[in-house]
């Protein structure tokens, strides 16, 4: 509850004046307007924002229809997506803690973390993102726990939808069903429950490529590759150095934040160290290594709130 109310007060506070208006708030809120108005995803002031992606923009666009097409209204949005993701949150560390100030002390840290804070005061796609892949760890925690395939249907929906809504969740996606594939045997009904979940993520596909979309299949395909391959990177070497310079740089600040990118990595490494004892978070920290690995080579730039 103090979790909750921390990020209700803190997102309320000065809501549109902190930060500034940012650019991508306005090309989002501009493709979410459109398709309120046309039905189209599409934008009057350029950029990608969300015509592919098109998640948050679809529901950006209920927001501004029933309520206002305003900055506050947006970012109202992402402060209540924000207080359900810290909600699944909870629920997670519930899961994976029997201890109370456990589960407290987790709450407190997501709520206070400067990068959640942003990201769920702005009118982006990252705090959609963030909601989507929380309910699908916690439906896959639960499925691992509990032995029950039926929780799969929640991961497979979550986290499908998060690759909805920005290409750093396809990341994720791919990460944790490599990390299950290498830690759990396979079983077909199992498999069957997790194709389940995507079911509505293909009905939303079918509307964006027979009626939202101005492009077909495979202009689409080739416009996605275009937008997200930066040519200008280099060679997959130069790509990773150039990545590891902006980590340096972006996310551990130099020196500065280096004793947090040392607890992080150690609590990935002693993850990796309990596989007989502790699939689960043998698994977990796997994902996390295959996340930044896959990141590290496919995008670039590998940006700071993306860890």
């Amino acid at each position: 509850l103090c979790s909750l109310l921390l990020v209700l007060s803190l997102g309320l506070a000065q809501l549109t004046q902190y930060p500034t208006v940012l650019y991508d708030e306005v090309l989002y809120a501009d493709t979410a307007y459109t398709f309120m108005n046309s039905g189209k995803l599409n934008n009057v002031l350029g950029g990608h924002s969300g015509k592919q992606f098109f998640l948050y923009p679809a529901l950006l666009s209920l927001v501004f229809e029933y309520a206002s097409p305003t900055l506050a209204a947006a970012r109202s949005l992402s402060l209540i997506i924000g207080a359900l993701t810290l909600v699944l949150v909870i629920l997670i560390a519930k899961r994976l803690y029997s201890n109370p100030l456990y589960v407290a002390a987790i709450g407190l840290c997501y709520a206070s973390s400067n990068i959640a804070f942003m990201i769920h005061r702005l009118a982006r796609p990252e705090a959609l993102m963030c909601l989507c892949l929380a309910f699908g760890l916690y439906c896959w925690i639960a499925y691992v726990q509990d032995s029950k395939p039926q929780w799969l249907i929640g991961t497979g929906c979550g986290l499908s939808l998060a690759c909805l809504t920005h290409p750093i969740a396809i990341l994720f996606y791919l990460s944790l069903g490599m990390a299950h594939f290498f830690t759990a045997k396979f079983k077909v009904r199992d498999f069957l429950y997790a194709i389940l979940g995507h079911v509505p993520v293909l009905v939303l596909l079918g509307y964006f490529v027979l009626l939202w979309s101005e492009k077909n299949l495979i202009e689409l395909y080739h416009y996605l590759v275009a937008a997200y391959q930066d040519e200008s990177a280099g060679t997959t070497l130069e790509r990773i150095t150039d990545n590891l310079r902006r980590f340096g740089i972006g996310y551990s600040l130099g020196l500065k934040r280096l004793i947090l990118v040392l607890i992080e990595g150690t609590a990935i490494g002693w993850g990796c160290c309990v596989y007989k004892r502790d699939k689960l978070s043998f698994c977990l920290s796997l994902t996390a290594i295959l996340f930044l690995s896959l990141g590290f080579i496919g995008f670039h730039p590998y940006l700071r709130p993306y860890y």
